[in-house]
């Protein structure tokens, strides 16, 4: 039993700006011409888990995961054995995907895929040129919930480049932005319950990235993050367009 797909459009995350970026990475010794290609690849489909697990669409995250489980890539493309190591991880967590069907699953999925992608590049010693954005503008007091949502998901957006990077500087540029004012709702009650739970939860996230160093502990953070803005935005019916 799994939530009813989101509506398409939907969504609150933008994509990454590091396409180009990411089709520039520079491999260890000579990892060959094919390796930028395919790590943009394995990024775009990533994306769309992603994106799919956020709107609370379980079943749009099958055909990317079959991807990713299926994709063939030659070793020699990518030469350090650590970066093999993580294409496979890559890959069986591609598999778990495809049999999951709760969102709470799938988000601690997607944080374990960033987390690869991370390791990946850490062990090429490349990955996307992340140049780290100024913070956004604090919402003004009585700013609508979309407007707080907007500053969430800019932070949730630069922790993602801190995971995938991976970049110290976008995530804790990313853990000090989600720290910023909670949604406001107007008047004492006018928000449901549950959703004061979560932004208390995220209000801990926030705390715990502030605090996380490695990229498995940052994976699980990004993990729990990505289960609660799904929550959320199940709750309130809302989100943003890309």
């Amino acid at each position: 039993m799994h939530r009813p797909p989101a509506r398409p459009s939907r969504r609150i995350f933008l994509l990454v700006p590091l396409l180009l970026g990411v089709a520039a990475c520079a491999g260890g010794p000579d990892p060959g011409e094919a390796t930028p290609s395919h790590m943009l690849a394995h990024f775009n489909q990533v994306v769309e888990i992603r994106d799919a697990v956020v709107s609370g669409d379980v079943d749009a995250t099958r055909p990317p995961a079959r991807w990713l489980a299926n994709h063939q890539f030659k070793a020699e493309e990518y030469p350090m054995p650590q970066a093999q190591e993580a294409l496979q991880e890559m890959r069986a967590e591609s598999r778990a995907i495809m049999a999951q069907s709760g969102i709470p699953d799938l988000a601690m999925s997607v944080g374990r895929l960033g987390a690869a992608c991370g390791s990946c590049h850490t062990a090429l010693h490349g990955g996307p040129h992340i140049n780290v954005p100024a913070a956004p503008p604090t919402p003004p007091a009585g700013a609508t919930p979309e407007a707080h949502m907007k500053q969430h998901a800019w932070a949730s957006e630069r922790l993602w480049e801190g995971l995938i990077g991976p970049s110290e500087g976008s995530w804790i540029v990313g853990a000090a932005a989600l720290a910023g004012p909670a949604l406001d709702f107007g008047p004492s009650g006018s928000a449901p319950a549950r959703v004061l739970e979560l932004q208390a939860k995220l209000t801990q996230l926030a705390q715990r990235a502030r605090e996380a160093h490695g990229l498995q502990d940052r994976a699980t953070i990004y993990g729990q993050l990505l289960e609660t803005c799904a929550d959320c935005h199940e709750i309130l019916g809302t989100g943003m367009k890309h």
